[in-house]
């Protein structure tokens, strides 16, 4: 007896007291302002918008029943939610074609007051109220997470969706700039969780993930983008989620795992950082465990996956030539290929190629990787500095080949690369680097990531003491690396985001007990013990995760890849690269 009053009482205060108290008030309006009536054709539209708005409502009624188990009443809500259906074009679709249908109906009545006045303030102030302080609370109480992904997607009351339209000029006017074409576009599923990944050459790469799906994409990207706020704004509206690259960050995991569990589309670049040579490492081991969970069997909404989610490669063909790290800027007349391979189960195609004795996520990073090296043109390792603005090569091959030099190369003409320390010249046009000096070794050739192998100048690439700088003997005297820099840090980075305070330009030393930077008074001091990861940021910035917060060396002239490397090197196994 109690169900069937509420559905009485919501019946009698929904369907006849409320229209009834519009239509006393657009009348009451119309006499009071001397509102003229609508025309007979005007009138016709108003039947017509009353139609569709009853029809509507109506529908979203029948799925709610149907799909979700329970009826249109706050206090006899449904078990399940629904997200298809009309539900799938506004969060609250019944609402929607209650109001086209008071507004309909007012104009077909001949009341301007009922239509253009009341309406509309009773709406708002529905929303505004009962709907944004008790409805939607309750639904996020009831469905967590899925809801609160279901809400961002969907709009309110009509069913416009601003932020996709802005996502879909951005991509357009992108085009305007650079040539970009997809190749494969059918081997992203339509429905259902999905988890793109691809590699990583350069800035654009967040931009270029998403040509390859017309469905919202959900990408982890740098925190650094988002502690300004127009930045922030752009990334959020893009579908960008902060990465706290210098610390452990399971909010961003737990922001990708809800996406997949609600069906979504996710990207991950799984080097983490961008290349410096266009050649493809093997993802960090932290990587391949964020993609085994992600992608692990499990439950998207209601419908069971028993062998787990698709993953996706992604292979951007072009964009290490169309702007490498080691540039300031792009090469526009570049074109990018998106080469999309087929969909496959991480977990089933790792356990098909897993050696005896190999750990699982060994046997995943190397099929990530091999994944997208395949899907790679002969070309993606070549460019050419003579085609970009502020090229700067040396950040990458920090260490001559020749006479292991370290920053002793440089850059002449956008097109010579020398040695100023054993005279060794490269000719470095259309990508390739060609001996021209000494005479006997003329003719020589690889791409820059052949020689940085060769000269062992990545992470990683043999021991720091293995061609380093060192001089003189133990403790305090001996010093690997100095150079001037910025300091940034922010001692709480783990809680926040806020823009990085400056202590100014000063020098920065490495020693075997840790690094030290100073500037007149102000001296900072960080133990091996105490840096927990390694990394680095744009062209010119090595970032540190020290205790709870991060610190930042942005150098003027040095290489932050050589200071990852020897940084790296003494924290140890410690240090999350």
């Amino acid at each position: 007896m109690r169900r069937v009053a509420i559905i009485v009482l919501n019946i009698i205060m929904f369907w006849v007291a409320l229209p009834a108290g519009i239509a006393g008030m657009g009348l009451l309006l119309d006499r009071w302002l001397g509102l003229p009536e609508p025309g007979l054709a005007i009138r016709g539209v108003g039947a017509g918008i009353a139609a569709l708005g009853l029809a509507f409502s109506l529908w979203a009624i029948v799925v709610l029943r149907l799909r979700g188990k329970g009826l249109p009443i706050s206090s006899l809500p449904p078990p399940d939610l629904v997200v298809t259906g009309p539900y799938a074009w506004v969060r609250h679709p019944i609402y929607t074609g209650y109001v086209f249908l008071a507004a309909g109906a007012g104009l077909a009545a001949g009341s301007w007051g009922i239509a253009g006045i009341v309406v509309p303030l009773v709406a708002v102030a529905w929303f505004a109220t009962w709907v944004k302080l008790y409805e939607e609370p309750g639904l996020l109480r009831r469905f967590g997470n899925a809801y609160r992904i279901h809400a961002e997607r969907m709009p309110l009351l009509l069913p416009l969706r601003p932020v996709r339209g802005v996502r879909w000029l951005v991509l357009r006017l992108f085009r305007l700039f650079f040539h970009v074409t997809v190749e494969g576009g059918e081997n992203v599923p339509r429905r259902g969780p999905v988890l793109l990944y691809s590699d990583h050459l350069s800035y654009q790469n967040f931009i270029f993930a998403q040509y390859a799906t017309t469905r919202p994409m959900r990408i982890p990207v740098t925190a650094e983008v988002f502690r300004k706020p127009l930045q922030r704004a752009f990334m959020r509206m893009m579908g960008g989620i902060p990465t706290r690259r210098f610390c452990a960050d399971p909010a961003s995991l737990l922001a990708l795992a809800d996406e997949i569990g609600a069906g979504g589309v996710v990207g991950i670049a799984i080097e983490g950082e961008r290349s410096w040579t266009g050649e493809m490492a093997l993802p960090a081991a932290n990587v391949v465990r964020n993609m085994l969970e992600l992608s692990a069997a499990g439950r998207c909404g209601a419908e069971a996956l028993d062998r787990g989610v698709q993953v996706v490669p992604l292979a951007f063909c072009g964009a290490y030539r169309l702007w490498p790290r080691w540039a300031g800027g792009a090469d526009r007349k570049t074109r990018v290929v998106i080469r999309i391979g087929k969909p496959y189960y991480l977990r089933d195609s790792a356990e098909a190629v897993r050696q005896q004795g190999e750990d699982l996520a060994d046997a995943c990073a190397r099929v990530l990787r091999e994944r997208v090296v395949a899907l790679r043109l002969p070309d993606g390792l070549l460019a050419d500095p003579g085609r970009l603005p502020a090229a700067r090569p040396e950040l990458a091959l920090w260490r001559c080949p020749t006479c292991s030099g370290e920053e002793t190369l440089s850059l002449e003409s956008r097109r010579w690369l020398s040695c100023a320390g054993c005279g060794t010249r490269w000719d470095f046009a259309g990508g390739n680097l060609t001996v021209v000096e000494p005479a006997d070794r003329s003719g020589e050739s690889g791409t820059l990531a052949g020689w940085c192998r060769r000269a062992g100048c990545g992470p990683g690439d043999g021991p720091l003491s293995s061609g380093s700088p060192t001089t003189g003997g133990g403790g305090a005297s001996n010093v690997a690396l100095a150079a001037e820099c910025e300091l940034r840090e922010d001692s709480e980075a783990r809680l926040t985001l806020q823009v990085l305070r400056s202590l100014g330009t000063g020098m920065a030393v490495l020693r075997s007990d840790g690094l030290e930077w100073k500037r007149g008074e102000r001296v900072r001091r960080y133990r091996p013990e105490d840096i927990l990861t390694v990394t680095t940021e744009r062209n010119d910035t090595l970032q540190l995760g020290v205790g709870r917060g991060v610190v930042q060396l942005v150098f003027g002239r040095a290489s932050p890849w050589r200071w990852q490397k020897y940084v790296a090197e003494l924290a140890g196994g410690r240090c999350r690269k």
